[in-house]
């Protein structure tokens, strides 16, 4: 029987894609309309009314506009509120009591979030990227990802890089998708 994998928060299914090519029972999920290639394993609706379904696997991509360390300037300015970020706090905190193997993927966090220690920082330049970006890793059952696919010493910050639309910003790396699916599809 298919290993039921559910990607939290993701509606480009680069992760869920990944984990169909492995063979698992994958399903992306978010509140917006799916716009990668398996529209027929998207689940268009709030992750909360699936979220505690049978799953073998959950990867959670919980939005980061309020919890990342890079939205600080918008803290102080007033534009984003303390009850913001603890209500994305409250959002992100929901993927670490699941009854299955979890990972919550999001970018450094701002210190006055106080979310858990991540367990993992990695970078899309370990997995067959050209760019820099740390990504934090927060696991539950499972072990840390390897890097695979080349590592680039003279990557290029994909903040730099990407001045494009946030959507475009927060599309997840199909080197790391492939790596979570390949290295992770038997520990579950």
């Amino acid at each position: 029987m298919a290993k039921r994998v559910l990607v939290a928060c993701e509606c480009s299914q680069v992760v869920t894609d990944a984990f169909l090519r492995v063979g698992a029972d994958a399903w992306s999920c978010d509140i917006d309309r799916c716009y990668g290639s398996n529209p027929d394993k998207h689940l268009q609706c709030d992750v909360r009314e699936v979220l505690y379904n049978d799953w073998d696997l959950v990867i959670a991509h919980p939005p980061c506009t309020m919890l990342s360390k890079v939205s600080a300037p918008c803290l102080h300015s007033g534009k984003h509120t303390m009850e913001d970020v603890y209500a994305a706090k409250e959002f992100f905190m929901m993927f670490t009591h699941l009854n299955c193997p979890t990972c919550v993927e999001n970018p450094i966090p701002l210190k006055v979030a106080n979310l858990p220690p991540y367990s993992q920082i990695i970078c899309p330049s370990n997995f067959g990227h050209k760019f820099t970006k740390k990504t934090c890793l927060w696991l539950y059952g499972l072990p840390p990802l390897l890097p695979m696919r080349g590592y680039y010493t003279s990557a290029k910050s994909w903040h730099d890089h990407c001045n494009s639309t946030m959507k475009r910003r927060s599309k997840f790396w199909e080197g790391i998708a492939e790596a979570m699916a390949m290295q992770w599809i038997d520990v579950i």
